[in-house]
């Protein structure tokens, strides 16, 4: 079974090497700097069993059930030790892969992919010792809550990397290592003192999900911050998420099947509970918020503990519902950043308006983020055959009801305005905006590019 295990563990671990590869949109790593980076962070496991035979064991620093004691153990000779040993193989990789940690978000992948590769070996061990019954719990909390950690010392990197010539970018470089140890210690703390027994894994998973928020924001400004950052590359979320969801589908077949190994069918059927459930809630939720991104060139986000949802109250046939919303940027704008710089073909959608009777040639020229950073394209579009007179418009995607037409065409709003000049120099009213029609946009084959 321990090979069984071991091969859990990878791909547990492979899940998330994907997922960095799906959200690293500028300038991909190739796959075999990433799986290298995974065995350098395998290191890291037997670094930390070095440390504690060489010095850490000596202290008789151990947990005795006092509180602060144990809060201590858990920060230093837990949290700090392993970030410690997760920073050291990650400051290797960066030594032998300089020259592709060429934008943010590459320190955040490289140092969450070492984060991997202690957690690969240390679920191996784990599934090995206590058997299949703890794969979802450890594969869903456990190796994400790795990367979770070592995410807030790539981005002290991050932040050290931009503050560098103010000399201040040490502070915030210190500061996220050792928040990485605290929260790293915390989580422990939690699981494993005797105050928090009966309530401890509900504070866990309460503390994992506002860890999941701040891991979606670093992410976020990594690739807001990216020397190549256009707007042509988005995150396409929903492949993202259902990627997310389909691995951890199997990760639950595969206990199941184990499971069934060990103990027999009844074993495996009385295994699917409560627990499951949960793990399972979880799953769409961090795979829901951790594909939700807006990006906007050079902002920085600020870091906060919040949970990634909300709970909301829509009116639906005047009576109240209340649902709950997973937060982040939840339209999917892969389909119309195909035509950002682009010329295309944009036709009426539904009830035709004089101003706006057929098709026409159009230029998304730019993006912008106006009232409550709302995405709006700045385009030209062209007013007769000729292609010579244009006037500007907005695009506006539509968020709600029915986005996208069947050919999965996404439908916009053509908004015009008097004046757009100066559009995000100024506090911005919607009011300024006439609506003229819904709109759709397609592919516009060979357009001589001069005449942009």
């Amino acid at each position: 079974m321990f090979y069984l295990f071991a091969l859990t563990s990878i791909f547990v671990a492979w899940i998330w090497v994907d997922y960095f590869r799906l959200v690293d949109i500028y300038d991909r790593d190739s796959l075999k700097h990433l799986i290298a980076a995974f065995f350098i962070g395998g290191l890291s496991v037997p670094l930390v069993f070095a440390a504690h035979l060489t010095f850490v064991d000596e202290l008789g620093f151990g947990l005795n059930g006092g509180f602060w004691n144990d809060l201590l153990y858990c920060i230093f000779q837990i949290g700090l030790l392993e970030e410690l040993c997760k920073l050291l193989a990650f400051l290797l990789v960066w030594r032998i892969f300089r020259k592709q940690l060429n934008e943010p978000i590459d320190i955040i992948a490289y140092m969450s992919v070492c984060a991997l590769g202690f957690a690969a070996i240390e679920n191996t061990f784990y599934f090995n010792n206590y058997g299949s019954y703890i794969i979802s719990g450890r594969a869903v909390l456990s190796t994400v809550a790795h990367m979770i950690f070592a995410a807030l010392t790539a981005y002290g990197i991050i932040r050290w990397q931009h503050l560098e010539r103010s000399g201040k970018g040490w502070r915030e470089l210190l500061l996220f290592f050792f928040l990485s140890a605290v929260a790293h210690g915390l989580y422990d703390f939690f699981l494993m003192h005797s105050s928090f027994r009966s309530i401890g894994y509900l504070v866990t998973i309460l503390f994992f999900l506002e860890g999941v928020s701040v891991f979606a924001v670093i992410i976020n400004n990594a690739l807001n911050n990216s020397s190549f950052f256009t707007h042509r590359m988005v995150v396409d979320n929903e492949k993202v998420s259902l990627r997310i969801l389909s691995y951890y589908m199997a990760v639950f077949i595969l206990q199941f099947s184990l499971i069934v190994i060990e103990s027999g069918w009844s074993e495996a059927l009385a295994s699917v509970g409560i627990s499951t459930f949960l793990t399972a809630s979880i799953v769409v939720i961090f795979s829901l918020r951790l594909s939700r991104f807006k990006l906007i060139p050079l902002r920085w986000e600020p870091l906060s503990l919040q949970i990634p949802f909300q709970f909301r109250t829509v009116n639906e046939q005047d009576e109240k519902q209340f649902t709950i919303a997973v937060k982040g940027e939840a339209y999917n704008e892969i389909y119309l950043s195909l035509f950002y710089k682009e010329f295309f073909w944009l036709s009426p959608f539904g009830k035709r308006d004089e101003r706006f009777p057929s098709k026409k040639l159009c230029f998304i020229e730019d993006k912008l983020f106006l009232s409550q950073d709302e995405a709006y394209y700045l385009a030209r579009l062209y007013l007769d055959h000729t292609h010579q007179r244009w006037e500007y418009v907005l695009l506006k995607p539509k968020r709600s009801g029915k986005k996208f037409n069947k050919d999965k065409s996404p439908i916009v709003a053509l908004l015009f305005k008097e004046d757009f000049t100066n559009l995000q120099s100024r506090p911005f009213d919607l009011k300024e905006l006439n609506f003229i029609s819904w709109a759709v946009p397609t592919a516009f084959e060979k357009v001589n590019s001069k005449r942009a």
